[in-house]
């Protein structure tokens, strides 16, 4: 899965580049997710075959992410009261974050903490992303969009439970991580596909 996972990000980032045209902000948003995150896969790629411990990646990794999709859903979520909470996450979780390293020393070690608050977070918004606009999808632009919110509640909802028990995860036996992890990457996979496809749908709707 290690270079799966990066091929399918560089597939997706081309569709998107393919249909710049067509970009609002959401769009331009989750572009520059799916960059943070094929830049993080090629660095775990690089680390792991030296054999050098990536987990202080992880810890910015999981920091970019969490802001990148809370400006994603400033972007979807119109509403004083929910930006306001989006605005005050994106400047909070990374002080929380910083503060479980230095708490726990745990810069070479999986940020549980941070990990699973973010995945909560976003599968929370994911929901509510849809309970709240999913009788408006009917355009370009609100198809993309929740198109994009299906694959990251299909990820985070699936992979919250590793994500907060990663530590113990990895003191399991190696046949059982790896399926585990096996599943976590085959999530992405699929979340990576999703997102492609709706990039791709943005053109055949202007026909």
């Amino acid at each position: 899965m290690g270079v799966i996972v990066p091929s399918f990000l560089i597939l997706t980032i081309s569709v998107a580049l393919y249909k710049r045209q067509y970009w609002g902000a959401p769009e331009r948003i989750t572009y520059y997710f799916l960059l943070i995150s094929l830049l993080f896969n090629l660095i775990a790629v690089s680390t792991a075959y030296l054999k050098i411990k990536n987990l202080p990646f992880l810890h910015l990794y999981t920091v970019l992410e969490f802001c990148t999709l809370s400006l994603l859903f400033k972007s979807l979520l119109k509403g004083k009261v929910i930006n306001n909470i989006l605005s005050i996450s994106i400047v909070l979780f990374p002080i929380v974050a910083i503060g479980y390293i230095g708490y726990n020393d745990a810069l070479y070690k999986h940020n549980v903490l941070p990990r699973f608050l973010s995945s909560m977070s976003i599968t929370i918004l994911c929901v509510y992303f849809l309970i709240r606009d999913l009788t408006q999808i009917k355009d370009n632009q609100s198809v993309f969009s929740f198109m994009v919110i299906v694959g990251l509640l299909l990820y985070f909802a699936t992979c919250s439970t590793l994500f907060g028990f990663s530590s113990k995860i990895m003191e399991m036996p190696d046949k059982i991580n790896d399926l585990l992890w096996n599943i976590h990457a085959s999530m992405a996979l699929i979340m990576y596909l999703i997102f492609a496809y709706a990039y791709f749908k943005l053109n055949r709707q202007h026909g």
